[in-house]
């Protein structure tokens, strides 16, 4: 990779940084303005609301790419370690049930197995993880119901997130880690 397109890759993080927050605080100011209700009850504003509830997951998408760019500036491989996954996919679970509780949803985490060590990248595991949660909490209903699993099958670890919003197509994802 050239010299100015390393230097460029890592300010990226830090420009997504500053405008995730502008976007947070543009969202927020948004649905202040119109509540659930006033969107209910005149279908012409919930689909003026709707196109800005798009944009700005579009653009969110868009700035939560700019932190991927930093691994452009690396010639290796992903820095794969040791990792017990039920522990950290626990962990993850819990930091995002509180926003799951606002929302009106509920957050599982499912394991029989007490350890599931495989070789994987702690930190773009959390951003690929959040980013699962993230789509299902925007197309699940209250009420609604994701689960976050983790199961062994054989040689590998099958990790599931189903959601009953569908927002996840086909009403889940699931990945596959090698275990040692």
């Amino acid at each position: 990779m050239e010299p100015e397109m390393h230097e460029l890759a890592k300010l990226f993080p830090s420009v997504a940084a500053q405008l995730r927050s502008s976007l947070g605080t543009l969202y927020l100011a948004a649905t202040q303005m119109v509540t659930a209700e006033q969107r209910e009850a005149d279908p012409a504003l919930d689909a003026k609301a709707a196109i800005l509830d798009q944009s700005y997951y579009q653009m969110l998408r868009m700035v939560n790419n700019l932190n991927q760019a930093a691994l452009l500036r690396s010639e290796k491989p992903l820095q794969l370690r040791d990792t017990d996954l039920v522990v950290l996919l626990r962990d993850l679970c819990a930091r995002a049930e509180a926003l799951a509780a606002e929302l009106g949803l509920t957050l599982e985490f499912v394991c029989r197995e007490q350890q599931l060590i495989c070789a994987a990248a702690p930190k773009e595991f959390e951003q690929m993880v959040f980013h699962l949660l993230s789509n299902a909490f925007k197309f699940t209903q209250a009420g609604g119901k994701i689960t976050v699993e983790l199961q062994l099958l054989g040689k590998q670890v099958q990790m599931c997130v189903r959601d009953t919003g569908a927002g996840i197509s086909p009403e889940k994802l699931e990945t596959l880690f090698d275990r040692y």
